[in-house]
């Protein structure tokens, strides 16, 4: 079970960051060449968008690093996640691009599935600490 935790961390890692940092750092009109929806939000969103996936990025790594906060740090990431997800679903249904759901959604999926896993095991475990 443990490995599939770290599998799907080490997914999201890399096309978090694989994705965040062109949108950071490279130029707008670079970045609208190869993501479409980069021509109907504003420069500083954009930006905003690669720092908040570099975000998410730096704390799944530290999940895998940090052992003693490692649930709290995977809650709170895939909860930052999934949040980040849904808005990406809402935007490609909004723009009028219903079929480019299907990335946001399998990585939605998978900051819940996470979240679920790891809020149920903090519960289990308080429950027989108590």
């Amino acid at each position: 079970m443990r490995r599939r935790f770290v599998a799907f961390k080490l997914i999201i890692i890399v096309s978090c960051t694989l994705s965040g940092f062109p949108q950071l750092f490279l130029p707008i009109e670079f970045l609208a060449t190869d993501m479409y929806w980069v021509q109907y939000f504003p420069e500083k969103f954009v930006r905003f968008i690669g720092f908040y996936e570099l975000v998410c990025a730096l704390g799944f790594s530290l999940s895998l690093l940090i052992k003693k906060y490692s649930h709290r740090i995977t809650i709170f990431t895939s909860l930052l996640l999934s949040a980040f997800m849904f808005g990406a679903m809402a935007a490609n249904i909004y723009l009028g691009r219903p079929s480019l759901i299907v990335p946001s959604l399998s990585f939605f999926a998978i900051s819940i599935y996470i979240l679920y896993y790891y809020i149920n095991y903090s519960k289990k475990n308080n429950l027989e600490e108590n």
